[in-house]
């Protein structure tokens, strides 16, 4: 699909190449060149954020009002694509990534949320999607966003399967499968299966933490530390 617009997005802009002659060509040498000299350092595009990016288009969009309709329609369809895509990583809470990321930097649950975002721009119908606690390491702004685009792809007529223990995600569903009653060898058994109003009406361990019948409380009193820290040095890569 992507070779294929590639190919199709190609084809729209031939009729508008234009050689670029080479006094241009030297006039932005010499101005790179230039800021150097001056101590600045010309940060490209793929080095920013998803967030920043994704502003740096509506930059673009509002500075092409004075550009020629040639100008306007050689970036319009190139714009429009690259906004799209990056508004699908803003979606699922992923606008801090820099866009030069290395996929193997990646956690588990950001590489989920990336395919997702893929999978929410190919428009993809009839497909059952299975994912593993995509929500770990959210921001609570950035969870509700998850949920929405999990519910777009239901939209679209697909289903999707999430193995999750967040409290917004299972609230969320359109139908809960608990699994327990407790975990490892004291589980593994399905007790309960239904909508979630249903779910908050049983007296499971799942429902009664969701219900309000038990929680956690905070402490009162915090732990003591020994005095002692761990101090990374040197530290370049991520996670």
């Amino acid at each position: 699909m992507a070779d294929r617009f590639e190919k199709n997005l190609r084809e729209k802009l031939k009729d508008y190449e234009r050689p670029v002659p080479e006094d241009i060509w030297k006039g932005i040498e010499q101005g790179m060149a230039g800021r150097r000299k001056r101590g600045r350092r010309i940060m490209p595009i793929w080095y920013a954020t998803a967030g920043i990016a994704a502003a740096a288009c509506l930059l673009v969009v509002m500075y092409m009002k004075n550009d020629t309709q040639m100008q306007q329609t050689v970036a319009a369809e190139i714009l429009k694509e690259i906004s799209t895509r990056i508004t699908f990583l803003l979606d699922v809470g992923l606008g801090y990534l820099s866009l030069n990321r290395q996929a193997v930097t990646l956690s588990g649950g950001e590489s989920q949320r990336i395919r997702l975002a893929t999978q929410i721009g190919s428009q993809l119908i009839n497909v059952l999607y299975i994912l593993d606690e995509p929500s770990i390491g959210l921001h609570q702004r950035d969870n509700e966003r998850l949920i929405k685009s999990l519910k777009a792809l239901r939209d679209m007529g697909n289903t999707v399967i999430v193995v999750e223990h967040d409290k917004d995600m299972i609230l969320n569903a359109d139908y809960v499968v608990d699994i327990g009653p407790k975990a490892g060898v004291n589980g593994g058994k399905v007790v309960f299966q239904g909508t979630v109003d249903k779910m908050l009406l049983k007296d499971t361990l799942t429902a009664n933490y969701l219900n309000g019948r038990l929680r956690i409380d905070v402490p009162a009193e915090r732990r003591k530390g020994n005095g002692k820290y761990l101090t990374i040095k040197g530290a370049t890569g991520n996670n």
